[in-house]
């Protein structure tokens, strides 16, 4: 079948003999056929009219049939556009959905991450925070014992030259009280020769005069004696021992 719907197999021209069969004819054509007419039959020009109104016939019924295929085809393509819509408005109404679904589902899914991101990055912040407040706590600590150490180290250095300076100070007096001693002796045993000799001459001479001198110089030389004596005690008193200003020093 072409576009008009029509069986072409089945409609065909006919100008043969053959197809005489197919058409109807006439009591006057037949008089023709059995010979008792004095027309003179011509079937070429019959057929060819009847060939011409059927070809007329056919054109009306192809053109009345293309009409109808026309308008069938119209209102199919109408139905198919409209249907075409529906489909295209359906799968946009289910995309919508389906898209709207997918992206609450993943703004769900993101404000929840969001959540666990936000607060397991506040607690790694306080964490941190603690950490470098402890960190600087430590350090502040260390700071302050480096300085207490330093200011012990310094004060320790300062009081062992302070003592060393004594010590030498006082191993200087030392060696001239010893000088002092060392002198009071040699008068001492100045005196003591000297009061064996007065004992010699008071023996010999007994000589008020001459003993009474000596007993005054002998008194003379014991009250000098005496005198530097206390006054190497006040001087030896005054002066701090080294236990003591070694345990002021381990005080501080």
């Amino acid at each position: 079948m072409g576009r008009t719907g029509i069986n072409k197999n089945k409609i065909q021209p006919t100008n043969s003999m053959s197809n005489v069969s197919a058409y109807p004819i006439s009591s006057r054509f037949r008089t023709n056929l059995t010979g008792k007419s004095h027309h003179i039959f011509k079937p070429e020009k019959y057929f060819l009219k009847k060939d011409n109104n059927n070809e007329e016939y056919l054109s009306n019924d192809n053109r009345i049939t293309h009409n109808k295929n026309n308008d069938i085809m119209v209102s199919l393509a109408a139905i198919l556009k409209k249907r075409e819509n529906q489909i295209s408005k359906s799968v946009d109404k289910e995309f919508e959905i389906s898209n709207s679904t997918i992206i609450s589902t993943l703004s769900s899914y993101i404000g929840k991450d969001d959540d666990i991101s936000n607060k397991i990055g506040s607690e790694y912040k306080h964490k941190m925070d603690e950490h470098a407040e402890d960190k600087l706590n430590n350090l502040r600590k260390l700071q302050l014992g480096f300085e207490k150490y330093q200011l012990i180290k310094t004060n320790l250095l300062e009081a062992l030259d302070k003592n060393y300076s004594h010590l030498l100070r006082v191993q200087r007096d030392f060696e001239k009280d010893m000088k002092h001693m060392r002198e009071y002796c040699a008068l001492l045993y100045i005196m003591v020769i000297k009061m064996e000799i007065i004992m010699e001459v008071i023996t010999e001479t007994r000589h008020q005069t001459e003993i009474t001198n000596l007993y005054e110089e002998i008194e003379k030389y014991s009250q000098h004696l005496c005198k530097n004596m206390e006054n190497a005690a006040k001087e030896t008193r005054r002066r701090p021992s080294i236990s003591k200003q070694l345990n002021s020093l381990f005080r501080f």
